[in-house]
């Protein structure tokens, strides 16, 4: 995504495009509620536009968004990190998010490195999951950049021939010769 100029600049554009629409909502007591979550300010460390970007964001890399509602404030989890465990009776058991390589600090103030298999375990109702359509399963969704994933890795691979190339002033590194004629 950061790589492919083009690619980059049209989920920006979209991104942009996304996060200037209001969302309307009408009500009295808990829409209140509601629309300061959704239009002022969805957390004490975040404004509106940045939730929204890093989760439209999520959405169009990952095909997931994960806000994590804690009756008070919501926060978005990095898609990338959130695992769905599944349950036979009540469709998902909870959600697991992976902590991976943050630092964090001990009681002490000594930093530590946390690993992925490090989990914070969500319940389902703590959660609320948006994804894009997969047929591949009912739990996660799927990117909408997946479909042209071997196109981008192609023009990825292009791109970084011409750097190189140009790098060495356009110049091949050999020379075929032959001392026959070529003919047509």
């Amino acid at each position: 995504y950061r790589e492919i100029e083009i690619v980059h600049r049209s989920v920006e554009m979209c991104i942009n495009a996304l996060v200037e629409i209001p969302l309307i909502v009408e009500g009295t007591t808990p829409a209140k509620k509601v629309n300061r979550l959704l239009n002022v300010k969805p957390n004490p460390f975040e404004d509106r536009a940045r939730l929204f970007r890093r989760a439209f964001l999520d959405f169009f890399i990952d095909g997931n968004v994960f806000f994590y509602y804690d009756g008070n404030d919501l926060f978005l989890l990095p898609a990338n990190d959130v695992e769905v465990v599944p349950d036979e009776n009540t469709f998902v058991k909870h959600y697991n998010y992976l902590l991976q390589n943050q630092q964090s600090q001990d009681f002490f103030g000594f930093s530590k490195q946390t690993r992925k298999s490090e989990v914070i375990q969500f319940y389902p109702h703590e959660i609320i999951h948006i994804m894009n359509e997969n047929e591949m399963s009912i739990f996660r969704g799927t990117s909408k950049l997946k479909s042209i994933k071997r196109l981008l890795e192609v023009y990825y691979y292009l791109i970084n021939f011409q750097r190189q190339f140009f790098k060495n002033n356009a110049i091949p590194g050999f020379v075929l010769t032959t001392d026959s004629i070529l003919s047509k």
